[in-house]
């Protein structure tokens, strides 16, 4: 005994089960089409570029996700260095919960690091070292 699938049915098993939004514009407008082109177009977190988050930074410990970032004279800055701080910031496998910092002061090139953790949603930060320069 065959069974007969009439339009309406069919219909209603595809708006019901796959949507009824318009996906034309995506990919080829097939379903297959547009998942592969979404997730070809998607970027990792992890090979997202590095942007600057705060030029004019005022604390140090105030990071708080991936970028660049600089201050002068800002809170909490590299052992004794009150001039231009430039940083990179870090997030450890794209977790903002991790940050690492590699600072370079601008007025002895001394290179330092640092880095941190969430602990009851605030970063902990750790001491500056420093790593190269004198």
């Amino acid at each position: 005994m065959s069974k007969i699938i009439t339009d309406d049915c069919f219909k209603s098993f595809i708006d019901n089960h796959v949507g009824t939004t318009d996906i034309s514009h995506i990919g080829g407008g097939t379903i297959t089409s547009a998942i592969d082109s979404l997730n070809t177009s998607k970027q990792d977190i992890l090979e997202m570029p590095l942007a600057c988050v705060n030029h004019r930074i005022n604390n140090w410990n105030d990071i708080d996700r991936p970028g660049w970032y600089s201050g002068i004279n800002a809170e909490n800055y590299p052992n004794g260095e009150v001039n231009w701080v430039s940083a990179i910031v870090i997030a450890a496998d794209g977790n903002n919960d991790y940050l690492a910092v590699i600072a370079i002061a601008h007025s002895t090139g001394r290179l330092y690091t640092r880095n941190s953790y969430v602990q009851d949603d605030v970063h902990k930060w750790s001491n500056w070292s420093l790593i190269g320069g004198q």
